[in-house]
């Protein structure tokens, strides 16, 4: 099986995240590489509402979602 990994922020979740989700696990499955909270300060300019441990928490629980990993601003 292919493994397709999603690159997001996820500072605060909507609908086009789960759509990003659901349109790539049609082509394998998803690992999501979830930018750290050090990272969205230093490009966004602001702390995101929830922590990274709790957005990975929250994005773990997606249904396609095998995994959960740390990334850098992409």
């Amino acid at each position: 099986m292919n493994r397709v990994m999603v690159d997001m922020s996820a500072t605060l979740l909507h609908h086009g995240h789960v759509r990003l989700i659901k349109e790539a696990a049609k082509h394998g499955e998803i690992i999501v590489a979830l930018t750290s909270d050090e990272e969205i300060i230093k490009h966004k300019g602001y702390a995101p509402e929830l922590d990274y441990e709790s957005r990975k928490e929250i994005i773990s629980s997606i249904r396609h979602v095998s995994n959960v990993v740390p990334s850098n601003w992409l």
